[in-house]
């Protein structure tokens, strides 16, 4: 494949999920598709949420530990960091990274850089939305089919979180678009009630409210970056629907309940959502076609007749 690229940088944030798998998916992609005279690296900043129980620390400890893989590893902070909104803290952890490459990175390097996350699976269309990045000269994320919304005045797209290719160019500019979504969170009240465990809202469930991380990014965008800065792509996606993800994803769910710490119950729960939302959407479909059917027969009948 032509790379239009000097370098590439993958920047990784979150927890170590599927850390082996998500590696080799990569590797795999990088050594049949990207050629040699390429300067890659690999940097990581993994975030200890405060509270966290000690089994979910060594967890997270003993995943890191995979990265004697890495082949392209630059360097790895391992930080403990508030939590008192997970939401706040995907997208901190973003802001964090792309803040410390930005001064590292020598002027004019033709770098590309994946912002992404270690359970993502890097295959060949990734790739194939890193070249259109640098190619392009802006920032390239995955389309995110939601609607337009508003939010204290501004009004947004969400933005997916989990995978942008920001060419070098535009690195401060996307840091600036986070800063500013996290301004608009920081101006949420939290609850004065306890926020309890609720699995539908995303890993344990736990000190999640207000705007998720596709908000927040979205209203950043929007306020800080013109329409040429970023583009967003049709994204085929390697899995499709299950127990975790309601659409079609990239991201390998072999440990995802381990890391999200559920019980058996919660596991159960989700896979009745899931099969829900299945009957569900073929119930819809169906009737879709049943009226579209009687429509269809009502239009071939005879003049007298409609």
């Amino acid at each position: 494949m032509e790379q239009s690229f000097k370098k590439i940088v993958f920047c990784y944030t979150g927890e170590p999920r599927s850390l082996s798998k998500g590696l080799r998916i990569r590797d795999e992609t990088i050594r049949e598709h990207i050629s040699q005279e390429v300067d890659i690296t690999a940097k990581y900043l993994i975030s200890i949420a405060d509270g966290q129980r000690p089994s979910a620390i060594r967890r997270l400890l003993r995943a890191t530990a995979s990265l004697a893989e890495e082949k392209y590893l630059s360097d790895v902070q391992l930080i403990r960091r508030e939590s008192c909104n997970m939401y706040k803290y995907i997208i901190e952890q973003k802001l964090d990274i792309l803040t410390a490459i930005s001064s590292k990175l020598e002027k004019d390097s033709g770098a590309v850089i994946i912002l992404t996350r270690t359970d993502w699976a890097f295959d060949l269309e990734s790739l194939q939305v890193a070249v259109k990045a640098s190619m392009s000269r802006k920032v390239i994320i995955p389309e995110n089919r939601s609607a337009m919304t508003m939010h204290a005045s501004v009004r947004y797209k969400p933005i997916c979180d989990q995978f942008m290719a920001i060419p070098q160019e535009k690195l401060n500019a996307v840091a600036s678009a986070l800063q500013a979504g996290l301004h608009a969170a920081e101006g949420q009240k939290r609850p004065t009630m306890s926020i309890g465990k609720n699995i539908l809202l995303g890993g344990d469930g736990h000190n999640r409210y207000g705007i998720g991380p596709e908000s927040i990014l979205g209203i950043g965008f929007f306020k800080t970056l013109n329409e040429d800065d970023y583009v967003e792509v049709n994204f085929n996606y390697r899995f499709g629907p299950g127990t975790y993800d309601a659409c079609r994803h990239n991201l390998i769910r072999d440990d995802a309940a381990a890391w999200m710490q559920l019980n058996p119950y919660d596991i159960f729960s989700k896979k009745l959502l899931f099969v829900n939302g299945e009957i569900n959407g073929m119930r819809a479909k169906l009737l879709t076609r049943l009226r579209r059917g009687r429509l269809a027969g009502r239009m071939d009948g005879p003049p007298n007749a409609r």
